[in-house]
């Protein structure tokens, strides 16, 4: 036997005196690609000696270009080396048992004993088996039109551009993922439809992320202004004053309301609605979103200058983006300490305060591809905290029941979300980096209000109008990758940034009661802030204990 072959060897043992027949062997053919193992069945077209024998594989060998298995199922298993092509070839060496009864007993490997004659080599079939290895596949060579050439827009053209790279990089590799198809498809489409183009990048564009920061800086806003509200109700007079409410001190001479005590506590709650409807620009997609939010807090007068207290506030906003493309709620919770002090008929207002929360993002993408609709529900959650402190500056003037007060008032922010991935995208999932804002507002108005004393109390109606300012230091744009994208290379947006000057008007009255109590209402707008246009009511209670 030739030793260069390796082989296994089974052997059997007939009973009686039959004698085992050669079967026959026919040549087989086989192929697979380069370092590709392959199955060979070669007993398929084998034939056994007699009707009811079963053929069996009793060594293979010869192969100079790969390795060889035989497996119980009656196959071999040819699996060639690295980096060869071409032909090869091996024998197989096959059995033919009848079917007999009979005890077998095996001695040692090789040696069986029983009744009948060992198989001689003349018992024996040998087939030859070529097989051919071709090379590997090269990588796929899809021919991608450019998007980005097609398309209107930074914003558009920065996306396209991204995909451009993209599809690019998968167009030279053999992956398959969403984003090939995706590929496949926007390539299509800019061969026979190009003038389609726009609105589907306008869709995946991902400028509904540039609203976060927006929102988040609202809702700390919103807080300052419920607190500094709470405050003026709360601040010391310098004069003969019985009943101080909403920012105006009151000389109640009349009715029950008459209380010349000052409340060492005071326990508030306010509720709040806004209503924004910002228009789409060429660089941030247009969205409304309703807020709804709860303001509770507790304060101390430690002298008749002097209060101190904490408040906690919870902040919902529900945005929907324009053209049904998608949505983001978030819930936003504040802790906030605060002190007013009064100084030669001065008041002075601070707060220091954090803002916690969470988003939960959606983008809606539907088009027609050439394979039929498309569309994708994409997900995303992420987590917010921002830090801000405000100092206000009043200056109340008294005439009589009427009262004016100009103030000057200076907000800081500084926010960061955090990045995250979205999910479920079919191919247009983004990995949204963080995003970081600092942003200095800054405020100068005048109020007035008139008391007029009544049996059960004093009611007090009062507007008010402001001018405001913002700046930031780092507005700046969001960096997106596409998740699947090989080359993993980022694009940025980049946002409108802030108002410069807008005004905000308020109107409302409060009322304040017998045993402490007292309450309010008011309406305010905002005016001249560009593509947008905002509401907001407030409605509260304080008791004093």
């Amino acid at each position: 036997m030739d030793k260069r072959i390796p082989y296994v060897i089974f052997t059997t043992a007939l009973t009686g005196n039959a004698l085992a027949l050669p079967p026959t062997a026919n040549n087989d053919n086989a192929s697979t690609k380069e370092g590709e193992a392959v199955d060979i069945f070669v007993l398929d077209n084998d034939m056994a000696a007699e009707e009811g024998d079963t053929l069996r594989i009793v060594e293979a060998g010869g192969a100079e270009h790969g390795s060889l298995t035989i497996n119980p199922d009656g196959s071999i298993t040819y699996e060639p080396v690295a980096d060869y092509t071409g032909p090869d070839t091996f024998a197989y060496k096959i059995e033919s048992v009848p079917e007999y009864g009979g005890p077998l007993l095996m001695l040692a490997e090789g040696d069986i004993v029983g009744e009948g004659d060992i198989p001689t080599e003349g018992e024996y079939a040998i087939g030859t088996v070529t097989v051919t290895v071709e090379a590997a596949d090269g990588p796929i060579d899809r021919e991608t039109k450019s998007l980005e050439s097609g398309v209107k827009g930074s914003t558009n053209k920065r996306v396209a551009a991204s995909l451009d790279t993209a599809c690019g990089e998968l167009g030279l590799s053999d992956a398959s993922n969403e984003l090939v198809d995706r590929c496949d498809a926007l390539s299509e489409i800019a061969a026979s439809n190009p003038e389609r183009l726009d609105d589907i990048m306008t869709q995946i564009a991902p400028e509904e992320f540039l609203a976060l920061k927006r929102v988040t800086t609202d809702s700390a806003r919103t807080q300052m202004d419920i607190i500094n509200q709470h405050m003026q109700q709360r601040r010391s007079g310098s004069g003969p004053v019985a009943v101080s409410f909403n920012g105006y001190d009151l000389p109640v001479t009349g009715g029950t309301a008459g209380d010349t005590g000052s409340p060492e506590f005071g326990l508030f709650a306010s509720a709040n609605y806004s209503d924004v409807e910002r228009d789409a620009t060429t660089l941030e997609a247009g969205y409304d979103y309703s807020a709804t939010g709860l303001t509770v807090g507790i304060d101390r007068r430690f002298t008749s200058a002097i209060l101190a207290g904490l408040a906690v506030g919870w902040n919902n906003h529900e945005l929907d983006y324009a053209d049904n493309a998608g949505s983001t709620d978030s819930d936003l919770y504040s802790v906030i300490l605060f002190s007013t002090a009064d100084w030669k008929g001065v008041n002075f207002n601070l707060q220091l305060g954090t803002e916690r929360g969470s988003f939960d993002t959606r983008r809606h993408i539907s088009y027609q591809e050439p394979g039929g609709d498309f569309e994708a529900n994409i997900l995303g959650d992420t987590d917010a905290t921002q830090y801000f402190t405000s100092v206000q500056v009043n200056y109340p003037v008294h005439m009589n029941a009427l009262e004016l007060t100009p103030y000057l008032r200076a907000d800081y922010v500084s926010v960061e979300i955090d990045a995250f991935e979205e999910s479920g995208g079919q191919g247009y999932e983004l990995a949204i980096d963080k995003q970081k804002l600092n942003q200095y507002t800054f405020k100068a108005g005048l109020d007035a209000s008139y008391a007029i004393s009544q049996d059960w109390g004093v009611l007090v109606p009062y507007a008010g109008v402001s001018v405001v300012n913002e700046t930031t230091g780092n507005y700046g744009s969001v960096s997106f990758v596409f998740i699947n994208d090989p080359s993993k290379q980022s694009f940025e947006l980049g946002s409108e940034g802030e108002e410069s000057l807008f005004y905000q008007l308020r109107l409302g009255t409060s009322a304040v009661l017998t045993k402490g109590w007292s309450v309010f209402g008011d309406y305010s707008q905002i005016l001249g802030y560009e593509d947008t246009t905002a509401y907001q009511v407030n409605v509260g209670l304080r008791y004093e204990l």
